[in-house]
């Protein structure tokens, strides 16, 4: 039942990838595209045991090998899919295929396995179950770390770009990819079955009871994968702008060490946009973005970012968030508004989860919304 299960997990894993690969190319191309590619590979690399467990390899002893080719692709294939998820200029780097040079080396040196007879296959075969030679401990021993260190550099990645978020979006929600986050929390989890699989099932290819537990995290990892929705709704200029701003690449850091106006302009520009954003609200817009602030302005991206961190010394999400702080104290204290609960509040403010409120007017009042409510504003 066990290796059934197995085997339906390993063909969830495929579905999966047409699924994406078919359903999703219209959102998050080029991440996608990559997240594919490694649903497919954690397919190949599961379906390898169960052909050897239900002697499709002895029927077939040709397709002996190939399977295992994806060991050391799926590492490099997930850290460039959320490479690409966090990247907004999601254009396809041919700089990223060197992440697959254990990969090209692992495959050069398969080949003349891959490409001998099916006497040496089925002598392999034979073998399969048996204890470990010191080549074996090797491999092993690369594929683990190569697994794990491509895990942590993606889950830093991500972390990384949930830090630098503010500085385009004052409502991180559609940005800051949560989704992704539990997608690798799940992989992680993935990750140490297997390592406890290796431990206590080493000599064994049959499915493990740890089985139904990958079924549960594929179809969890299915499930943020179909649902998604495009993360960077931005021209090109506007996305290679942002992207230099996050990543803080070369470029930019030039151009922050170098003011772009001079202290008039810079004075000139501040009371424009302290204007707009008295008279037009433009915060009240809960998708209001560091590339739309810019179009009101009239300015570049880099130059809008450079106004909002030195001419207020704040981020983009700081300078809205302290404006629709004071537009939500002040809804809180009107009779007008009284018969609107938090949540309401919240999204009149231009917030949009009563989360992010709460949050937010705390960090920068001392005091929930409620109680500065109950107060009647004194905090």
């Amino acid at each position: 039942m066990l290796n059934l299960l197995h085997a339906l997990t390993a063909g969830c894993a495929f579905f999966l990838s047409f699924l994406v690969f078919s359903v999703r190319m219209d959102t998050n191309t080029v991440a996608n595209r990559w997240l594919a590619a490694f649903l497919c590979l954690l397919g190949f690399f599961m379906i390898d045991d169960s052909l050897a467990v239900f002697g499709i390899y002895r029927q077939y002893p040709w397709l002996y090998g190939y399977p295992s080719l994806a060991t050391f692709a799926l590492a490099p294939t997930l850290f460039l899919c959320v490479t690409h998820f966090v990247s907004v200029d999601k254009r396809f780097k041919r700089s990223e295929l060197w992440h697959f040079a254990p990969f090209g080396l692992f495959c050069l040196l398969s080949l003349p396995f891959l490409l001998s007879g099916n006497a040496v296959k089925m002598k392999a075969i034979d073998d399969l179950g048996g204890p470990f030679d010191p080549v074996d401990h090797v491999m092993l021993g690369m594929v683990l770390a190569q697994v794990i260190s491509y895990w942590l550099l993606s889950l830093l990645k991500l972390l990384k770009h949930h830090k630098n978020i503010g500085q385009i979006t004052a409502s991180p929600t559609e940005f800051n990819l949560d989704w992704l986050l539990w997608v690798l929390y799940g992989i992680g989890a993935m990750i140490l079955i297997w390592m406890m699989d290796l431990w206590y099932y080493t000599l064994v290819l049959d499915a493990t009871p740890a089985t139904p537990v990958y079924l549960v995290l594929i179809g969890w990892l299915g499930y943020f994968a179909l649902r998604q929705k495009e993360i960077y709704p931005f021209t090109q200029a506007e996305a290679e702008a942002v992207d230099e701003i996050m990543t803080g690449n070369s470029e930019l850091t030039t151009l922050a060490r170098r003011p772009m106006f001079s202290e008039e302009k810079l004075e000139l520009l501040k009371k424009r946009l302290l204007e707009k954003m008295e008279h037009e609200k433009p915060y009240l817009d809960p998708d209001i973005n560091l590339p739309e602030l810019a179009g009101y302005m009239q300015l570049s991206v880099h130059e809008m970012s450079q106004l909002v961190n030195e001419g207020f010394a704040e981020n983009f999400a700081q300078f809205i968030n302290r404006y629709r702080v004071e537009e939500s104290k002040r809804l809180l204290l009107s009779d007008k508004y009284a018969h609107l609960n938090m949540v309401g509040i919240a999204y009149e403010a231009g917030f949009n989860s009563k989360t992010a409120f709460n949050t937010v007017f705390k960090k920068l009042t001392g005091v929930s919304p409620s109680a500065f409510r109950n107060n009647q504003g004194e905090v």
